[in-house]
């Protein structure tokens, strides 16, 4: 049941180039066959997945898919659209042959089921948001750690993520620099951040501009505050965002949000917080919230299609612990994939470098017995020799 049950789909994440895989809408089911070599003492759990896998490609390939490179501003973005992706995969036999596990299964592809999570809530960290410009910021209240107060709020009533606040943090060496982390592209201390706040993906962020200047044209708007005496304000807002693999510190994506708001209320001279009712009824905080929006619904569509991401942290007589539990919604009976890291690409020091991830090798799968609220208990279905504290747990 355990890979028949759960959504299989691939999205590159950490690749160095940009693609964008566009599949077509509105087909049938599609009933085919997939295959997955069975290595010597491997696990036949992988192999299923991977005949599972096999057949949803076929799928998607007889649909018709076209990949195009992504580029925006300058920088390489990659750019999944998995509206082909398979939204619902039946099996309808399987068997092995030999060295090769074979199914057969109904893929149905269409657009409007494509992707649909399986309902595993993801951990996720949102760290500070520093402020470029430190004058642009004079009246607006400890902005860095209320920014991402507001964005982690946001990104909690979306109950798709388990969000670990880490507004405190400061991930950038030099932020008018970001995305890049520090000037010799090593992400140790920033994995060994997210391993400590035990979360899969950290949001971080720039605000590179909060200036505000006075009005200078004439108009309707502008005779009023004469009459009363009220200097017209024009305010910039541009926030920049990045998005970060836990595991790996590799860059999943970026973005730029921008607004310009002019009015009385854009500008607060005794300070205020933007966690404030006063600033959220100003033109200005309206402008912001709507920003915030935008922000917490480009990152949920972009982990979306994610697999959840975890970490063997015990093993003991042949049970195997995860530290993902009731909380994220892991279920008895669930299935997942072990992953065993072996050496990290080699990450070059040059400008522009990017860092990739790190090579996996799939070793067993993980069968769900016992669910606490933090963590859950499973077996292999291999040697637990095979597998290692820190190994990585998949959903596929």
């Amino acid at each position: 049941m355990g890979y028949g049950m759960r959504l299989k789909t691939v999205v590159a994440g950490l690749l160095a180039g940009g693609v964008l895989v566009v599949g077509l809408a509105g087909a049938e089911p599609i009933v085919i066959d997939g295959k997955g070599e069975i290595l010597k003492d491997g696990s036949v759990g992988v192999s299923r997945n991977l005949a599972i896998q096999d057949a949803e490609r076929k799928a998607l390939e007889q649909q018709g898919v076209r990949i195009e490179s992504y580029d925006s501003g300058g920088f390489s973005s990659l750019q999944a659209d998995t509206g082909g992706r398979s939204g619902r995969t039946t099996l309808l036999q399987e068997e092995r042959q030999g060295d090769v596990y074979r199914v057969r299964a109904r893929v149905d592809a269409q657009r409007k089921r494509a992707c649909d999570p399986p309902g595993y809530r993801k951990k996720i960290a949102v760290t500070a948001f520093p402020a470029l410009y430190a004058r642009h910021v004079t009246d607006l209240r400890d902005v860095r750690i209320a920014y991402p107060m507001e964005l982690s709020r946001m990104l909690e009533e979306r109950r798709q993520f388990l969000v670990h606040h880490a507004a405190d943090r400061t991930i950038f060496e030099t932020p008018a620099l970001a995305p890049e982390l520090n000037r010799y592209g090593d992400t140790a201390d920033f994995r060994q951040m997210a391993e400590a706040l035990d979360v899969q993906f950290v949001v971080a962020g720039v605000i590179r501009d909060m200036e505000y200047l006075i009005t200078p044209e004439r108009g309707p708007w502008n005779v009023f505050y004469e009459v009363f005496d009220i200097p017209p304000l024009t305010r910039h807002l541009r926030v920049d965002v990045y998005l970060y693999d836990g595991l790996s510190g590799a860059l999943l994506d970026q973005n730029s949000y921008e607004d310009t708001v002019t009015g009385s209320d854009v500008y607060f001279d005794a300070g205020v917080s933007i966690t404030s009712e006063k600033f959220r009824r100003s033109s200005y905080g309206q402008a912001l919230q709507r920003i915030l929006l935008r922000q917490a619904a480009d990152i949920s569509e972009k982990l979306r299609c994610l697999p959840l991401a975890e970490r063997v942290v015990k093993i003991s007589e042949g049970n195997v612990y995860m530290n993902a539990g009731a909380l994220s919604n892991v279920r008895v009976g669930d299935s997942f994939i072990v992953y065993h890291g072996l050496n990290a690409l080699p990450n070059q020091v040059y400008y522009g470098n990017r860092v990739l991830g790190g090579v996996e090798e799939p070793k067993a799968t993980l069968t769900i017995r016992q669910v606490q609220p933090n963590f859950s208990v499973g077996y292999l279905d291999v040697a637990a020799q095979s597998i290692g504290v820190y190994d990585i747990i998949r959903s596929w």
